[in-house]
């Protein structure tokens, strides 16, 4: 019978450990996702407020699809790990949408200083309705309104 209890014993032990480690790294994930958030938004954002002329529109949308991209993985995250999401995301939370459209992004803007085609502006408007379909539903995941 006490062999028994033992291996009752060692299962739970084996199975508490496995638990803890899948939560660190998961923990280690949502962390390093939230930062690649908060990076990415701060290059779209400084590249549009500096006018920052280096920056090429093709490599601005791609940094726009990357920043859902990983908003995509955030809230796939969510549905998993809402406790640890909300926990570790807060900042990014805080702040709602993302900082980059704080500054105005009109036509007049994406022709001038980016120099932005009229294929590319539909294609920024574009991708910025997926981020805010993206950040409406990781709200809705995390039960925030």
């Amino acid at each position: 019978m006490q062999v028994y209890y033992f291996f009752i014993l060692l299962y739970f032990t084996i199975l508490f450990t496995h638990q803890t480690e899948i939560c660190e790294e998961t923990k280690s994930e949502i962390v390093k996702l939230c930062q690649n958030i908060w990076h990415i938004d701060s290059e779209i954002m400084e590249a549009l407020k500096l006018n920052n002329e280096t920056l090429t529109s093709t490599q601005l949308l791609i940094k726009m699809s990357g920043y859902n991209s990983v908003l995509r993985e955030v809230s796939k995250r969510a549905r998993i790990h809402k406790t640890l999401v909300y926990k570790y995301c807060q900042t990014i939370v805080d702040l709602g949408l993302p900082r980059y459209f704080q500054v105005a992004v009109d036509d007049d803007f994406l022709q001038k200083c980016l120099n932005f085609t009229e294929e590319q502006k539909r294609e920024i408007y574009n991708i910025r309705q997926i981020a805010v379909e993206l950040w409406t539903d990781f709200h809705k995941t995390l039960g925030i309104q």
